[in-house]
């Protein structure tokens, strides 16, 4: 049986917990999509200067600008779409 102090620790945990993430609801909603666009353009843009040569190696595979902000998996693997474009360019 479970004492009534860790019930009421878990209820307001829980309570915290949902508040927390209505409230982040909230903000993701009033600040907008085109918002949210323009960070994760900026944020590529950061991350072509930083590693220029992943950068190049993923124009050439892929014809896009990568998301390199997580780099090591950037450099060293071409996105699944891309991968699955040079499998069906053979035939």
């Amino acid at each position: 049986m479970e004492s009534p102090k860790r019930r009421i620790e878990e209820r307001k945990r829980r309570k915290d917990s949902l508040e927390r993430r209505i409230k982040s609801s909230k903000r993701r909603k009033e600040k907008g999509a085109t918002d949210r666009i323009a960070e994760e353009t900026d944020r590529k843009a950061k991350a072509t200067e930083r590693f220029p040569k992943a950068t190049e190696r993923a124009i050439e595979t892929t014809g896009a600008l990568p998301d390199l902000t997580n780099r090591r998996a950037a450099a060293h693997n071409p996105s699944p779409t891309s991968k699955k474009q040079s499998l069906y360019e053979g035939l």
